[in-house]
């Protein structure tokens, strides 16, 4: 038979044709899959839309209506990633498991905590309340200058007044009427009135400007999870306060700790939402984070010891009170880069206002010594060449994620950027796009 023949005649169909290129074009276009069958191409793309529609979906309602949500889970994820390089480096000495290296690793931070909660929690709390009450002293401080500072400029603006002939209790020329309806006495109480009146213009520039210096029971507030848009009062979110920030360390603990102990299931249950053939990268860039992650982590610990000693003894050697509890807040803000380095030297500050003199001034030169060698020396030293996050990306992060999720996103910023630079240089230049491999930070090869 020629190829050109047409087919044979099939008696069971009645017509002539073949049935199978009709078939397969059915059984594509069909959603229902037979027992033992796979997918058709068809029905995979159409999975494949569902999934990604309903994680961007579930992400948006995330973002709007949970926003701390995902900054918390990042922060466990975080959390169990530092365990478990906590517990390789003690596997090189002891030579056990993974999971009782784990153990001895958690038994330690646990009983850590609970000895400086025990032995030193009170003596930390008075200190605190006695930094707030100091920092409201040193506010009212502040407030009395600034008062006294604006009365200088009203009587040197009467002086200068008296000084070109006019009379500073004359009337202005459009209250000339109420002037000259009052005389004697009333002309007198009138000018007082001007008088007064005045210095409620004084009061009030004052007040302006004093409504800039926040008040240290909303900073706390507001630091420790009081939003800034409740409608209950400072003193209700610092008591509050703690409450949630108790809430989100005890999240992060437990999931980090559970995290930790089987890192690879977690790892490879998000490693198989994606196709086969980029699994192997992914897991390979997700190891690169966390070793990333725990060479900037460990590169923070060290700068915010040596930051916080140097300060301390710096703040002791000028004389200013409570120079161990301002050193150890210090350390504390100096974990976030830039911002943190800023927020630092406000306390000082104002409480060195109390003293006088050249007092302030020094405190300055001294906080900005002791950052000056944080960021050129101490964390380049530790953390290596080549290994940090640029700090134009740092800046950018931390004032994008600042808006979107307030104070936990400008303290996550920069082990998210990290983590992004990871991401975009292994999984996207280097695979995606086929540029020559680039070793990512925190790398030790």
């Amino acid at each position: 038979m020629s190829a050109d023949a047409p087919p044979p005649f099939d008696p069971a169909d009645g017509r002539r044709g073949r049935k199978e290129p009709m078939r397969v074009e059915n059984a594509a276009m069909d959603d229902t899959v037979p027992p033992g069958e796979s997918p058709s191409p068809y029905v995979r793309r159409l999975w494949k839309a569902a999934a990604i529609a309903s994680i961007v979906v579930a992400a948006f309602l995330v973002l709007c209506y949970a926003p701390e949500a995902a900054l918390l889970v990042f922060a466990a994820i975080w959390f169990g990633s530092a365990l478990v390089q906590c517990a390789k480096g003690l596997g090189r000495y002891t030579h056990m498991g993974p999971r009782w290296n784990l153990a001895i690793v958690v038994t330690l931070l646990v009983a850590a905590m609970l000895a400086i909660t025990l032995t030193a929690g009170w003596r930390i709390g008075g200190r605190v309340n006695e930094l707030t009450a100091s920092l409201s002293d040193a506010r009212s401080t502040i407030e009395e200058r600034l008062q006294q500072g604006l009365d200088t400029a009203d009587a040197a603006q009467e002086s200068e007044a008296e000084k070109n002939g006019e009379d500073p209790a004359e009337p202005a020329p459009d209250s000339s009427a109420s002037g000259e309806s009052g005389e004697g006495g009333e002309g007198g109480g009138s000018g007082e009135g001007g008088g007064s009146g005045e210095g409620g213009e004084s009061r009030g520039a004052a007040g302006k400007l004093l409504d800039a210096v926040p008040d240290p029971m909303t900073l706390v507030g507001g630091l420790m999870g009081g939003g800034s848009g409740s409608s209950s009062s400072p003193a209700q979110r610092v008591f509050t306060a703690p409450f949630t920030f108790a809430i989100y360390v005890l999240f992060i603990f437990f999931t980090g700790v559970f995290l930790a102990i089987s890192p690879a299931m977690y790892r490879d249950g998000a490693v198989n939402l994606f196709p086969d053939r980029q699994r192997e990268k992914l897991r390979e860039v997700m190891d690169d984070s966390a070793v990333a992650l725990w060479a900037w982590t460990k590169a923070r610990l060290v700068a915010m010891a040596i930051t916080g000693t140097l300060t301390g003894l710096a703040l002791w050697a000028l004389g200013i009170p409570l120079a161990l509890t301002l050193a150890f807040l210090t350390a504390l803000l100096v974990f976030v880069p830039n911002i943190g380095s800023l927020l630092a030297a406000v306390p000082p500050m104002l409480i060195a206002v109390q003293q006088g003199g050249m007092t302030p001034l020094w405190v300055l030169l001294a906080y900005i010594g002791v950052q000056m060698l944080e960021s050129y020396v101490i964390t380049p030293y530790v953390i290596g060449e080549g290994t940090g996050v640029p700090p134009a990306l740092v800046i950018t992060g931390q004032l994008v994620l600042g808006i979107l999720f307030g104070a936990l996103g400008v303290l996550f910023a920069t082990p998210i950027i990290l983590v992004s630079m990871i991401f975009v240089t292994r999984y996207w230049i280097n695979s995606a796009l086929g540029h020559e491999e680039v070793d990512p930070p925190g790398r030790d090869d």
